[in-house]
């Protein structure tokens, strides 16, 4: 329903709407509003699904070597060390080629850090492996190399890197384990 002012203008001119005359300017005219018609705002709920882990694809994943009994050495040294050091990693992401152990430890300042170090290069020292010293690499960083031991102690991190070649034999495995044993005794010792 729509209510209208009806004026000379208006009944001569029958083919303009009130609100399209220019006289009509000002005046509030009383129309009916029309019902707002709205989405419903529904929440949109996401289902996670979750498959459990297939317990037989390792059996389903042909390997090479596995008929013959022979595993990988690798994944066998890294299994083994993992049994006994959780905490280190293995990374191929290091300052020389190659693949690596590595180990971050959290430091609680710059002296916890440089004293790690410097325990870490009187343990590993060897009078005739040269270059056994702690350098100062970047404003922030300090490093060392002992007997393929490498260490970087980044100051605006606070946490020191130590990197331990990764073990490809029998004699090598068993050097990494006791290089990471001692880390771990030096690491409990300047805690």
């Amino acid at each position: 329903m729509m209510l209208s002012v009806v004026t000379p203008f208006h009944a001569r001119a029958t083919n303009l709407g009130a609100r399209n005359s220019s006289r009509m300017r000002g005046v509030q005219l009383a129309t009916p509003k029309a019902p707002r018609v709205q989405a419903r705002r529904t929440a949109c709920r996401t289902v996670a699904v979750i498959f459990p882990p297939n317990l037989f694809a390792r059996f389903m994943i042909p390997r090479p070597g596995y008929e013959l009994g022979m595993e990988d050495a690798k994944d066998n040294y890294f299994g083994q060390i993992h049994k006994e050091f959780s905490a280190w990693k293995q990374t191929s992401e290091s300052w020389v080629e190659g693949e690596f152990l590595q180990r971050r430890l959290k430091v609680h300042s710059k002296a916890n850090g440089h004293k790690l170090l410097q325990a870490i290069q009187q343990e590993f020292y060897s009078p005739n492996g040269g270059g056994c010293q702690i350098r100062r690499e970047t404003q922030s960083t300090t490093s060392l190399c002992c007997q393929e031991v490498r260490a970087m102690f980044n100051e605006s991190r606070s946490e020191v890197v130590i990197d331990v070649p990764f073990p490809e034999d029998e004699t090598n495995f068993k050097q990494a384990q006791s290089i990471m044993q001692k880390v771990e005794d030096l690491k409990n010792q300047h805690w």
